[in-house]
């Protein structure tokens, strides 16, 4: 099967964020509350990277990671406010990227994963949570 067949569906309830947090893991600290709060489906950390920005009248140079986070569009708000309650910046930055298309069976799984009343694991139907 071609990339071209797959099944593709809008993008409108895939939610794209990019966050920038200070270098170090907390953003690994973060992730790991959003997705068991399953507020998002999956954190990346995409690379560290040098940030040169005006900050209270005075050119900054530091070190960051960036992350990208999926989500849906019905948990963005809560997404959010979580996210910036437990940010360590006093204003972080939360970019929601807009996205056109998206092949349908990651965004069933988005879903599932942002389902706040879905079990923690996927189970063998005895009750015995299978590893995902």
């Amino acid at each position: 099967m071609s990339l071209a067949d797959l099944p593709v569906a809008s993008g409108a309830e895939l939610v794209v964020i990019l966050c920038t947090f200070p270098s170090g893991n907390d953003w690994g600290e973060i992730a790991q509350t959003l997705l068991g709060e399953r507020l998002c489906a999956c954190v990346n950390q995409v690379r560290e990277v040098s940030s040169v920005y005006r900050w209270q009248g005075e050119i900054v140079t530091n070190r960051e990671v960036v992350c990208v986070i999926k989500s849906t569009a019905a948990r963005y708000s809560e997404l959010v406010q979580r996210l910036t309650e437990l940010h360590p910046y006093d204003v972080p930055e939360i970019v929601r990227l807009s996205v056109d298309s998206v092949n349908q069976a990651y965004l069933d799984w988005v879903v599932a994963e942002c389902d706040p009343g879905a079990a923690s694991g996927r189970t063998d139907g005895d009750g015995q949570l299978d590893e995902i």
